[in-house]
Formats: structure tokens, sequence, C-alpha cells
């Protein structure tokens, strides 16, 4: 039987949470939450923080908020002939949950 993989369960730290708030592509539309990248980026020590925190909480209760669970899958078309199916890329849009 091969070894175990050596997967890291434990929570975000706060660095690993900085370093994906830092990559955030900024000028793009904000998500359903209406926060920009560039408003993250402004307070990155409580853009950092406040995520950070909650990630905790979740890993402590061993749960996620009910609603992070639904989405609503859609398909956009991008460009093109609309019967063709790689015309057309999928999205999943989330209800609005805030961490700020």
């Amino acid at each position: 039987m091969p070894d175990d993989l050596n997967i890291d369960t434990s929570p975000p730290t706060e660095a690993e949470v900085r370093n994906a708030i830092k990559a955030v592509k900024s000028g793009k539309a904000p998500g359903v939450d209406s926060i920009h990248a560039e408003m993250l980026k402004a307070d990155l020590s409580t853009a950092t923080r406040v995520p950070t925190n909650l990630f905790d909480t979740i890993w402590d209760k061993d749960t996620i908020l009910s609603d992070w669970d639904n989405g609503l899958s859609i398909k956009i078309h991008k460009k093109g002939n609309h019967q063709v199916f790689d015309n057309w890329r999928g999205i999943a849009l989330h209800p609005q949950q805030s961490l700020l």
C-alpha cells in the first residue's frame, strides 16, 4: 500500500490568508459581497485577521455556515455561436456572505 500523503489539515495561517489576498487581481468587479480587492488590500492587517479568525472558528466547530453550501451554477455566453458548447463558461453564484 502506498504511503499516506502528508496533508496539512490545520486552518489557514495568517500568512496564507495574507498571501491569498495579495494574489487577488485588482481592478475586477467585486463578488456578491460587494468587497473590491482594493478594499481588502487597503487594510491588509484587518483583511487578514478577520477571515483567519473566522476560519479558526470553523475548524474548531468542525462546521461551516449553512448558506456557504448553497450556490447556483449558470452558463454565461462568452462569444461566437450560441449553439457551440465551447462558447459558454460556467460560473457559480453564491449567496451574499461578507467576511468583514
